[in-house]
């Protein structure tokens, strides 16, 4: 299944939920309710059905994809006792209503504005060339709406129009800046274009935005800030962390330091990514995405010995930059991980000193920020109340 088919189906799976909200509350009414929800289970159903065999570990049926999501997501997680599912969360950019711009939200003033916006953002994802004329509609009306410029947008650039979509975003930009659902497309197209600078750029216009939570979630599910970050790694850092996530792919969501003999071949090439790591280190010593790939990925397999590499290749990754985020994370994550909670406290409020002046890279999954900072105060706490006379 194509990236723009998963974001797709996430989309309509999810919306299913707010529709049922929505009618429960009395703002669509059972015809409208009923209308809807028989589209996007359709089309839902289909886009399951069409998803290759080859994509289902274990000849696993489509329904048991969170599972297998999920599965995938603990690969590369370390922090003790914490097991983090960054994976596709069922909120789209479609549900993040209220952090929008003056005049352009999904709510609107009444039922049938409700119902048409609804009805156009569902045709955006779905059936695109319904959607341009169904947004038009709405743009007659209100020609600046940055939610119908952006997703008739979209719809443009799903219907294989993207230069025409992209004047539709250039002009959400210049008339509301502060709308942060374009950005995601935006740096979609850019991405489509293989200008990987851009992309991240319309990324990082997202973030200084402090967007919706939603709309980040659907940055992980599509999965375009993992694939912008990794064309951005260093051109021989790029081979070996394909090594890894295809190692990763192989574990599907098992112990990479367990004896498992079905997860042998996966564990091979995990290390082959290590090693390939640590030659290019060898060639280049302040190759920082090489030494924060060999700390991530050294911590996650766990023994004593990788460890001590691990911190080291992350001692040395912050010596090179005291202010990457990402090195900060990992090795506070790492400590945490190893019962250091004081050092990884160390390293968490070097973190927050930045400001978010920096962003960890989204390659490395680890525990989000607040569930590490919990875990060390819980140590922390501990140690003191165990200690006190």
């Amino acid at each position: 299944m194509t990236d723009r088919a998963e974001v797709e189906r996430d989309f309509l799976l999810a919306s299913l939920d707010d529709l049922e909200a929505e009618h429960d509350a009395g703002d669509l009414d059972d015809d409208a309710y009923r209308a809807l929800v028989d589209r996007y289970t359709k089309r839902a159903a289909s886009l399951l059905r069409a998803r290759p065999e080859s994509d289902r570990p274990d000849g696993q049926p489509v329904t048991d994809q969170g599972e297998e999501i999920a599965g995938r997501a603990k690969r590369f997680m370390w922090v003790a006792g914490v097991v983090v599912v960054a994976a596709i969360s069922g909120v789209v950019l479609a549900q993040s209503v209220g952090s929008r711009g003056s005049g352009t939200s999904l709510t609107g003033s009444g039922g049938t504005d409700r119902e048409r916006r609804a009805e156009c953002m569902s045709l955006s994802f779905s059936e695109p060339e319904e959607a341009i004329d169904c947004y038009r509609g709405i743009l007659e009306v209100a020609p600046e709406d940055a939610e119908a410029l952006t997703y008739q947008g979209w719809a443009m650039v799903r219907a294989g129009e993207a230069e025409r979509g992209w004047r539709n975003f250039e002009l959400v930009v210049s008339v509301d800046p502060d709308y942060p659902d374009v950005r995601v497309f935006r740096s979609s197209v850019q991405a489509d274009r293989k200008d990987w600078a851009a992309a991240q750029s319309e990324l990082d216009e997202l973030y200084s935005l402090d967007p919706p939570a939603g709309v980040l979630s659907t940055l992980g599910s599509m999965g375009l800030d993992r694939e912008i970050a990794f064309h951005l790694l260093s051109p021989t850092v790029q081979p070996c962390w394909a090594k890894a996530e295809e190692a990763a792919k192989g574990l599907n969501g098992r112990d990479a330091s367990s004896e498992d003999e079905a997860t042998a071949p996966s564990r091979k090439l995990l290390i082959d990514a290590i090693t390939c790591l640590a030659d290019v280190s060898a060639a280049d010593p302040s190759n920082l995405d090489a030494l924060q790939a060999q700390g991530y990925l050294l911590g996650i397999v766990g023994n004593d010995l990788l460890f001590v590499r691990a911190r080291s290749a992350l001692d040395r990754a912050i010596e090179i930059d005291p202010r990457s985020a990402t090195s900060l994370l990992l090795r506070a994550a790492l400590l945490n991980s190893r019962g250091d909670a004081a050092s990884a406290k160390a390293d968490i409020e070097a973190l927050d000193a930045l400001g978010g002046s920096d962003r960890p890279n989204p390659l490395y999954s680890v525990a989000p920020l607040e569930e590490i900072r919990a875990d060390i105060e819980r140590t922390l706490s501990t140690t003191t109340t165990t200690s006190a006379p």
